[in-house]
């Protein structure tokens, strides 16, 4: 039940985006028609952000705990807009474990991210006839983070 301990951020954003004129890749150096009408690469017409942090005192510090993530629409990862540049929608969540001292001098956290092992495009080169070359976005990854201020 949400209470003084919990904070919740949400956000939906809608985007509509159009490249009048492209020169897309061609063969060996000589180009092609020009594409017009093209979205923008990395710009998904639907975008939500989550933000779910439950936080309690321990002694004189706090600590905290977070889910946060985002999930994104189908979107091109190149101008051109090709196929093979194609993102499907995808979701990526994280959580975090955070502990803060007394007077806010250090933190400590512990993370996962992309907890749910998400496979998805982080970018991808529109080469033409040659194909495409895509490069993938780190599988699910954990850490800690120490932050002490002077």
């Amino acid at each position: 039940m949400p209470g003084q301990h919990w904070d919740f951020n949400f956000g939906l954003s809608y985007l509509e985006t159009e490249v009048d004129k492209i020169t897309g890749p061609g063969i060996f150096g000589v180009p092609t028609e020009p594409i017009r009408g093209a979205q923008m690469p990395n710009a998904p017409k639907f975008k939500f952000n989550y933000l779910a942090r439950y936080n309690w005192d321990v002694g004189a510090g706090n600590m905290a705990l977070q889910v946060d993530g985002v999930w994104n629409d189908d979107q091109f990862l190149e101008v051109t807009n090709g196929p093979g540049t194609v993102q499907k929608a995808y979701n990526v969540t994280n959580t975090r474990l955070i502990y803060t001292g007394p007077e806010e001098k250090y933190t400590v956290s512990l993370y996962a991210e992309n907890v749910l092992d998400q496979t998805y495009k982080a970018y991808t080169l529109d080469l033409g006839n040659l194909g495409v070359t895509s490069y993938y976005a780190p599988p699910v990854t954990y850490g800690a983070n120490v932050k002490y201020k002077w």
